[in-house]
């Protein structure tokens, strides 16, 4: 797999986006994925902490909502990476509202 797979997490809860590299993963999360109001809160509200995660920490089941099947399953985010990425950043999970 070439993606790095990477946590951002903040108040409102964190994101798991695979991308090619750290600064790619972190241009896309503040220019394309984040709007204005989510990143004043995520300031207000005690800041944002970037993560790659490696090892067990992507190969780990977690119980993910699947939109495209309504329903949750059990996968790993290196899995989910495998499936989806393409040589772009991607949102692997986000938070639920």
């Amino acid at each position: 797999m070439k993606a790095k797979i990477f946590k951002f997490s903040h108040s409102e809860g964190a994101e798991i986006i695979a991308a090619s590299n750290a600064k790619e993963a972190i241009m896309f999360f503040f220019t394309q994925y984040a709007d204005d109001i989510q990143m004043d809160d995520m300031v207000e509200f005690g800041g944002i902490e970037i993560t790659e995660l490696k090892g067990e920490n992507i190969t780990k089941k977690h119980s993910v909502f699947d939109e495209s099947k309504n329903e949750t399953v059990s996968v790993s985010y290196q899995e989910i990476a495998t499936i989806s990425f393409v040589n772009s950043p991607v949102v692997l999970v986000s938070p639920s509202y």
